[in-house]
This record gives structure tokens, C-alpha cells and sequence, in this order.
């Protein structure tokens, strides 16, 4: 009897050890998981992203964030399309304003990966109803002013 106790206490042992192991498998998955997000871009606006950002998410390694080409950000009212590669490891792309007339990187630091050469578009600029109502005049002196305010800002028109 104390034979057969013995070998039950060594089966619990030998179960609880498979357990205890099988937990810190576990623990090493979520620590590698949480390693490899740390460089990952946050982004919980609705944006969409090329590379898409599910891609970023699945298929990116911390070297490969480090120059992501043809990187562009958009939504319903426009979208910022990056001529040079970008180094997107640990950006908060929710720092992006992309609004009704209004696009803002948040880019003031030169040192800012995002702080390069870019093409915005503008989507909606005027309603449809304000535009349709405009005679030629106003369309010109509209856009006159949208051109002066672009060599203001040192902006390209096209």
C-alpha cells in the first residue's frame, strides 16, 4: 500500500512539474509577444494605412519598420502619402491629424521620423451644394485663395 502511495505521490508530482512547465511556456510566449510589440506603431484611430496596418502588425519586424516605403495614412477627408522611406518603430500614428481641412503631423522636432517630404490630398475641400452654386467668379477668387495660402505655407498646388 505504501508502494502504491508512493507511486500516486510521484504521479502528482511528475503532473503538477508537466503543469508548472507547460505555464512557463506560456509566460515565455506572452513575454516574447509583449517584446515584439514594444516597437510596433500605436494606432487606434480609424485610419487606413498602405502597408495596411494589420500587415505591420503580423508581418514586421523591428528592422523592417526601421524603412517602410511608400508609407501612406488616410481617411474620409484625405490622406499623407510619404516620398521617402519612413522609420515607423515605436510612432504614435494617433499623434496624425487628418480632418475636414486640416492635416497636421505633430512633427515639430526635426528629429521626428515623420518629419519628411509628403503629398497631402485634400478630400471635400468646399460642399458639393457650395460648389455647384458658384458662378466663375467665385470658383476663381476661391481658388486664388486656397493658391495664396498654399505659397503661404510654402505649399505645392496641383
Amino acid at each position: 500500500m505504501n508502494e502504491d502511495s508512493n507511486l500516486k505521490d510521484e504521479e502528482k508530482e511528475i503532473a503538477l512539474y508537466e503543469r508548472i512547465t507547460n505555464l512557463n511556456e506560456i509566460n515565455i510566449q506572452i513575454i516574447n509577444t509583449t517584446k515584439l510589440k514594444r516597437y510596433l506603431p500605436k494606432l487606434t484611430k480609424n485610419y487606413k494605412l498602405t502597408p495596411s496596418y494589420e500587415y505591420i502588425l503580423n508581418h514586421s519586424t523591428e528592422e523592417s519598420l526601421k524603412n517602410v516605403l511608400c508609407f501612406e495614412i488616410e481617411n474620409e477627408h484625405g490622406s499623407i502619402q510619404f516620398l521617402t522611406p519612413v522609420n515607423l518603430c515605436n510612432v504614435n500614428l494617433d499623434d496624425i491629424v487628418i480632418e475636414r481641412k486640416v492635416v497636421n503631423l505633430l512633427t515639430d522636432n526635426p528629429g521626428h521620423p515623420l518629419n519628411k517630404s509628403v503629398v497631402v490630398k485634400l478630400k471635400n475641400l468646399l460642399e458639393e451644394d457650395k460648389l455647384a452654386s458658384m458662378d466663375e467668379n467665385q470658383y476663381q477668387a476661391t481658388l486664388n485663395k486656397i493658391k495664396k495660402l498654399c505659397e503661404k505655407m510654402k505649399v505645392l498646388l496641383f
